[in-house]
């Protein structure tokens, strides 16, 4: 039988018993007791009649009880589902419906808030099991955990059956689970090892929310190879920089809004920690400048890669590839054959633009009672991103941005991204968004949201001057936002739906 996530890390105690496994803020665990706290809790969860295939709904901060949770529901064969545990009662409700959650393991202040809601009640029909505070008709984790003993349980595992339910970003309204087996789990981590060159001396930080698949992928890769897993609890700056020294991390994978700060902090003058081999930006492309910058204060391997939740890391660019080629997102990984998909369903060639499509081992086994939207995300064995890219001649993807958000303006197709590389050379323009404006004549006209020190009106002359020069007459911005943020999803993304209503109530500081 193929080993699972457990098994895989449990080969590891006997010769790590007292190498420390996993820290979160403050509170760590060996290998020896992170092993045994996952018998005890699986005991005390078969007790309660919790059984292989029942789906997990998880409500809970970044915690150490997290990565026991993480390696239980692979003992046992769990399904877990995991979100945001700050999302509104019907949306929370909403999801676990869809996901056919059955228990639901939960921070206190959330269990006492949700579980009398009707719908949560219909949501959950199983067991609360709550951390912290006691709740009533809840079960207490800490007794769980205390209660629990036996003989090691021996639970028969297809590591091919779900694994994780991971939310689609921005789908609470409509959620559809992607289903992510323990063997893609498995996969996704081998990936990220021999991509990486990762080992059992390396110290993993996680410093994404854990119900998102990096930072489970980042608590996964250490635990599966013998290393060890540091995990946030919540992001800053300040607090990756302390921790980093700290624990002497040596690998992470952050998200391109934290790269940012960091080297805003590394500006100012923070040291880059020493320790650190290898960090690799995420989520969203890294303008050209800031990559430029990044890569002159960075003495470790700088990667950047491209992918979603759907196919995990689909191409990596590598910092010492050739700086004409950094406005790319890199070469397909290993395992993974990368396309682009023109509209008339042929593959494109070099320089043709269209839909990105992936063929990869790491894939995702599907929309978890969504078999109409797993038909139509795919084409054959490749999945459909939904992403615009093109190739170049040597083999690098250009990413374009989402087909959703192409702006179609008189008729012409304008990708978002064209615009804000421009924008973004302006020195003022600390951060940009490109979203579409509605317009009577031409149906959609571009507006650009920027974030920065602009002196008002003076900066716009030379910023339209760039603009007229780089950018053919149909990518004009034809309104701009001066804003002090960008609305951004927990995991740093800009969420431009939710700009595009926001600028409809804002005055812009220049119109045409």
């Amino acid at each position: 039988m193929t080993q699972n996530i457990y098994s895989i890390f449990s080969a590891h105690i006997p010769d790590r018993p007292h190498q420390v496994a996993a820290i979160v803020e403050g509170h760590q665990l060996t290998y020896s007791e992170l092993g045994h706290q996952v018998e005890a809790l699986s005991h005390s969860f078969a007790q309660l009649g919790i059984r292989t295939g029942d789906h997990l709904g998880i409500l809970l901060p970044n915690s150490i009880e997290y990565v026991v949770i993480m390696l239980v529901a692979a003992k046992m064969g769990l399904v877990m589902v995991p979100l945001n545990m700050s999302l509104g009662t019907s949306a929370i409700a909403r999801a676990f419906s869809r996901a056919g959650v059955r228990h639901c393991i939960a921070w206190h202040g959330r269990a006492d808030e949700l579980r009398p809601v009707p719908e949560m009640q219909e949501a959950v029909p199983g067991h609360w099991i709550v951390l912290g505070e006691e709740v009533s008709d809840c079960h207490n984790y800490a007794s769980l955990l205390t209660n629990g003993q036996g003989r090691a349980l021996v639970i028969p595992v297809d590591v091919s059956a779900p694994y994780i339910l991971t939310m689609t970003s921005g789908s609470t309204g409509d959620p559809k689970p992607i289903m992510l087996s323990q063997a893609t789990k498995i996969a996704r981590a081998n990936s990220a090892v021999h991509l990486y060159g990762i080992t059992s001396k390396d110290i993993t930080l996680a410093a994404t929310p854990l119900y998102h698949s990096l930072a489970e992928r980042l608590v996964l890769i250490p635990l599966l190879t013998g290393g060890t897993a540091v995990v946030m609890a919540g992001y800053t700056t300040t607090k990756w920089l302390e921790l980093t020294n700290q624990h002497q991390v040596s690998f992470t994978i952050l998200v391109s809004s934290q790269v940012k700060q960091l080297l805003d902090a590394f500006k100012a003058g923070a040291s880059v920690p020493p320790s650190l081999r290898c960090l690799v930006s995420s989520s969203e492309r890294l303008p050209n400048p800031v990559k430029q910058e990044l890569l002159n204060v960075l003495p470790c391997d700088f990667h950047e890669c491209y992918g979603t939740s759907e196919i995990a890391i689909a191409t990596n660019l590598q910092g010492s590839a050739p700086p004409e080629k950094w406005t790319s997102v890199g070469l397909p990984v290993p395992g993974a054959q990368v396309a682009i998909l023109r509209k008339n369903g042929q593959i494109a060639d070099a320089g043709e633009e269209g839909e990105i499509i992936c063929k990869t081992q790491m894939l995702f086994s599907g929309y978890y009672g969504r078999d109409d939207a797993t038909r139509q995300s795919m084409w054959g064995d490749y999945f459909r991103t939904g992403d615009l890219g093109k190739f170049d001649r040597d083999g690098y993807l250009y990413f374009l941005g989402r087909d959703k958000e192409t702006i179609i303006t008189g008729g012409i197709n304008v990708y978002p991204r064209d615009v804000e590389e421009v924008l973004l050379r302006h020195g003022a323009v600390a951060e940009c968004a490109v979203v579409p404006f509605e317009d009577a004549r031409l149906g959609e006209v571009v507006a650009a949201v920027l974030v920065g020190n602009l002196n008002l009106p003076a900066d716009l002359r030379p910023l339209q001057r760039l603009c007229a020069k780089e950018l053919a007459d149909y990518q004009q911005p034809r309104k701009i936002f001066h804003v002090k943020q960008l609305p951004r999803n927990p995991m740093g993304k800009v969420a431009k739906r939710q700009l595009t209503e926001d600028i409809k109530s804002l005055t812009p500081v220049w119109s045409q």
